[in-house]
C-alpha cells in the first residue's frame, strides 16, 4: 500500500531541495561573475600604479577596482607578486599616484608575501619623497619584514642616504637588529656605503653591537669582498673614536615564521634543524630554506624571479654582500638554488 501523504511530502521536499540547489548555483555564478568583472579593473589599477598613471588609477577605481587590490602577475621590480597599488607606486617612485591612493583609503602598511610594507619598498628603492608621504600618513617607521629588517635597514643596505636621514629624523630605530642580529650599520658597512657609515654613528648607531655570528660592523666588513681601499676608509669610520658616549639599546623584534596567505609547498630539500635560526627562520646560508619561503609567498614564479628574491632576502638577512648572485633551477624533481 502506498503512503500518498509521504509521496506528497517527499515530492515537496525534493522540489524544495532542487530549488535550493538552483539558488545556490545561481549565487555561486553571481559571485564568480562579480569576481571576473572586478578582475579587469583590479588589473588596470595595478598596471596604472606601476606606470605612474594617476588618471588610469582613477578610471580603474571608478570601474570598481579595489584600492587595495593585490598583484598576482609579478609587477614588482623583482618580478614578485603580492604588492598593492600603493606598494607599486612606492617601488617605482610615483608620489602623485601614492598620494591619490592614500586619499582614497589605501592601506598604508599593507604587506606582500615577504611582509614588505610600502615604506620598506620606498626605502629600498631610494624613493625618499614617497617615503616621506607614507610617514605623513602614519606608516610604521619600524615595520619588520620576514627577515626582521626595518625600513632604515633597507635604506642603509641600498646606500640611500636621503631615505636614511629621513627615517632617522622621523624616529626610526638606529640600532634595530634584523633576525640575524645585523643592524643598519652592519649592512651599510658590509655593502661599502661610506656615506651611510658616516651618518649612522653620528645619530647613535652603536659600533659595538654584534651580529648573530658575534661580529661587530667593523669585523663583518673586514670579512666582506670589498676592495682594500674601501675597507680601510670604513675601518677608520668605525674606529673607537666613533663610539657614541650614550649608546641607545639595541632593539630586536619577533619575526613571523612564514608569510601569510595560501601556501603551496615547494619541491625543495627538507630543512634540517641545524639550518634554522632561533626565531624559526632558515639560516641566511640555507639557500633552499630561503627559496622555500619565497616560493610559498609567490607560487608559480619562474626560476629567475625566485633567484633574485633569494638574493634580496639573503642580503636583507645580512648573509652576504650584494655582488654575489644566486641561481635556481630544477634538477630532476628537486628545486635547487646555489649562491656564487
Amino acid at each position: 500500500m502506498i503512503d500518498y501523504g509521504c509521496v506528497s511530502l517527499c515530492n515537496r521536499a525534493l522540489a524544495i531541495a532542487k530549488g535550493a540547489l538552483a539558488f545556490h548555483s545561481f549565487a555561486v555564478l553571481i559571485v564568480l561573475l562579480s569576481a571576473e568583472a572586478n578582475a579587469g579593473p583590479n588589473e588596470d589599477i595595478l598596471a596604472a600604479a606601476k606606470a605612474g598613471n594617476r588618471a588610469g588609477v582613477e578610471a580603474a577605481l571608478a570601474a570598481g577596482a579595489s584600492v587595495n587590490a593585490v598583484d598576482e602577475k609579478g609587477l614588482s621590480p623583482l618580478g614578485l607578486s603580492g604588492l598593492t597599488p600603493l606598494g607599486l607606486a612606492a617601488a617605482y617612485g610615483h608620489r602623485n599616484v601614492a598620494e591619490f591612493l592614500l586619499d582614497r583609503g589605501a592601506s598604508v602598511d599593507a604587506t606582500d608575501g615577504l611582509k614588505h610594507t610600502p615604506l620598506q619598498i620606498a626605502a629600498e628603492y631610494g624613493n625618499a619623497d614617497v617615503a616621506a608621504l607614507l610617514l605623513d600618513h602614519g606608516a610604521d617607521v619600524d615595520a619588520r619584514d620576514i627577515a626582521g629588517a626595518t625600513p632604515l635597514e633597507w635604506g642603509a643596505l641600498r646606500g640611500n642616504k636621503k631615505v636614511v636621514s629621513l627615517l632617522i629624523n622621523r624616529g626610526g630605530l638606529v640600532n634595530a637588529q634584523a633576525s640575524t642580529g645585523k643592524t643598519a650599520l652592519h649592512l651599510a658597512a658590509t655593502a661599502g656605503h661610506k656615506e651611510i657609515v658616516a651618518v649612522l654613528p653620528a645619530h647613535g648607531a652603536d659600533v659595538r653591537i654584534k651580529n648573530g655570528d658575534g661580529q661587530t660592523p667593523l669585523q663583518e666588513m673586514q670579512l666582506s669582498p670589498l676592495d682594500p681601499a674601501t675597507k680601510a676608509k670604513i675601518a677608520v669610520m668605525l674606529g673607537p673614536k666613533q663610539a657614541p658616549t650614550h649608546v641607545p639599546k639595541a632593539v630586536t623584534a619577533p619575526v613571523p615564521l612564514q608569510p601569510s596567505g595560501s601556501l603551496t609547498p615547494a619541491p625543495i630539500p627538507p630543512q634540517s634543524s641545524s639550518s634554522v635560526t632561533p626565531n624559526g627562520l632558515p639560516a641566511c646560508t640555507d639557500v633552499a630554506g630561503i627559496a622555500r619561503i619565497v616560493i610559498q609567498a609567490n607560487p608559480g614564479a619562474p626560476p629567475g624571479v625566485i633567484a633574485r628574491a633569494v638574493d634580496q632576502l639573503q642580503i636583507a638577512m645580512g648573509c652576504r654582500a650584494p655582488p654575489l648572485k644566486t641561481r635556481c633551477s630544477w634538477i630532476g624533481d628537486v628545486w635547487t638554488c646555489t649562491t656564487q
